[in-house]
């Protein structure tokens, strides 16, 4: 994003993201400390409707959902497991985390689930879509708190019976088939197009809870993430 030319020294907090745009218009006149504004990329990374069409000076939208996407790394998650079972090789904790099948699972689920989310924001459909707590799709049993593939069918099911109560079919398949155009279902565009901060994360710390014996708190586990996880996923930083 600096192209090596500068380095950030403070960071300030504006607010939301409308309120960090607003911020950013009001900033366009040249000159005075350099600085830039930065937001999500959002379901607008789906639904094509980021402000980057607004060409604002400073304002950088990122190439993934959230900034906690960023933090979204096999090898991390892996770090921070052997941290917490320093007595295992790295092959037992490969083979007790089962990494592939995890996110293989959430990939599958998750990218048309988040279509169909950014679907929703095309045809200005007003339900609650990202906002949709993940542990309401998840069966829990003491420390086992697992995805439910009937849960996640069900919630998607019912969105787009909701939508098509609003629409036809013919015009929200044509939507979601527009949006899909492209896109894998794999663990790359998950990391890219599902929310980290509050689908991909709990489920991540849960693991590491459930497989690891992991203790700390999800905002320690995010501090720790960041300390293996490289940027390589957004091309702009």
């Amino acid at each position: 994003m600096l192209g090596g030319r500068a380095q950030v020294t403070r960071v300030f907090q504006c607010g939301g993201r409308e309120k960090v745009i607003e911020e950013c218009k009001n900033d366009q006149v040249p000159g005075g400390r350099p600085r830039i504004y930065i937001i999500d990329g959002d379901l607008g990374l789906l639904a094509g409707d980021n402000p980057i069409v607004l060409n604002l000076n400073r304002l950088y939208v990122l190439s993934v959902y959230a900034s906690e996407n960023l933090l979204i790394s096999k090898k991390a998650i892996s770090e921070i497991a052997y941290e917490c079972l320093s007595n295992n090789s790295r092959e037992e904790i490969e083979k007790v985390l089962e990494l592939d099948d995890f996110f293989s699972q959430l990939s599958r689920l998750f990218v048309p689930l988040f279509i169909l989310y950014a679907a929703a924001r095309v045809l200005t459909f007003t339900t609650k879509t990202t906002g949709f707590n993940v542990m309401q799709l998840c069966t829990e049993g003491g420390r086992n708190i697992t995805l439910d593939e009937t849960k996640v069918a069900a919630h998607s099911e019912k969105l787009r019976e909701n939508m098509i109560g609003s629409t036809d079919a013919k015009k929200l398949e044509e939507v979601i088939q527009t949006i899909s155009r492209g896109i894998l279902i794999d663990f790359w565009s998950l990391r890219l197009f599902v929310s980290g901060k509050t689908y991909i994360l709990p489920l991540v710390f849960h693991l590491l809870h459930r497989n690891a014996s992991y203790l700390g708190t999800i905002e320690n586990l995010k501090v720790r993430l960041a300390r293996y996880t490289k940027l390589d996923i957004d091309k702009g930083l």
